[in-house]
């Protein structure tokens, strides 16, 4: 018995040190290497790595739990409170940085290749951008065109994000006249006329460019009274 007593330990030892490795995040071939070649260095080695590995998993974590909460307050304010609908109001903003797309939006289908473009420049440089309703894609369309469809696709940058592109756009700090609608992303024009109509009873001039802003959309809801876009259009003076 006394003979085999070593043999057993030894089974023993290294079954307890395969599953501490393994709650260190190690894989199977990673243990595998460690057992062929054990000592001091490559212990110290090991605990190292994966010391980087855990705080790097846990600024990841917080990101993403950060990121997380804010998609969550959006959402959470409008549910207790949706705004009054088709109503102009004028509020101050801030200048706002956005990245945009070159490509032509005008319908649905170039609407969803124009956010993947914007989605996988994004992603390529930050994967915790908050995409998934995060209240920041919009459109920016000329009053003036004949078409109201024709946007230019914008992704409005948090204040703390930044990306390098050349694809920036900047929507100016300023007074604005805002209205949220649970129309369509392209039912526009009952819209503007709720614009003009204030514009001209107050005695105030409207920029040439209006904003739409998709607050709700059917990545949240496939209920359609329950979607939400926010228009925005500059007041000059």
């Amino acid at each position: 018995m006394s003979a085999t007593t070593p043999s057993i330990n030894n089974k023993y030892e290294q079954l307890e040190t395969i599953k501490e490795l393994q709650q260190l995040g190690l894989g199977l071939k990673e243990i595998s290497e460690y057992l062929s070649n054990r000592c001091i260095s490559t212990s110290y080695s090991l605990l190292c790595q994966q010391q980087k590995a855990c705080e790097e998993k846990i600024l990841y974590y917080q990101t993403l739990a950060r990121k997380i909460n804010q998609k969550a307050a959006v959402l959470s304010e409008l549910k207790q409170n949706f705004p009054k609908l088709m109503q102009p109001e004028c509020i101050d903003l801030y200048a706002r940085i956005c990245l945009h797309t070159n490509v032509d939006v005008h319908d649905e289908i170039s609407l969803s290749y124009a956010c993947m473009k914007l989605e996988q420049h994004i992603k390529a440089q930050d994967e915790l951008i908050p995409i998934y309703a995060s209240d920041c894609y919009a459109g920016e369309f000329s009053v003036k065109d004949d078409n109201l469809y024709k946007t230019k696709l914008l992704f409005m940058l948090h204040p703390d994000i930044h990306l390098h592109s050349d694809d920036i756009t900047v929507l100016p700090a300023g007074k604005y006249l805002r209205l949220y609608s649970t129309n369509s992303f392209w039912q526009r024009a009952d819209v503007m006329a709720c614009f003009r109509a204030y514009a001209e009873k107050n005695g105030i001039v409207l920029s040439d460019n209006a904003i739409v802003i998709s607050k709700i959309d059917y990545s949240i809801t496939d209920i359609p009274e329950e979607r939400l876009n926010e228009f925005q259009i500059r007041i000059l003076h």
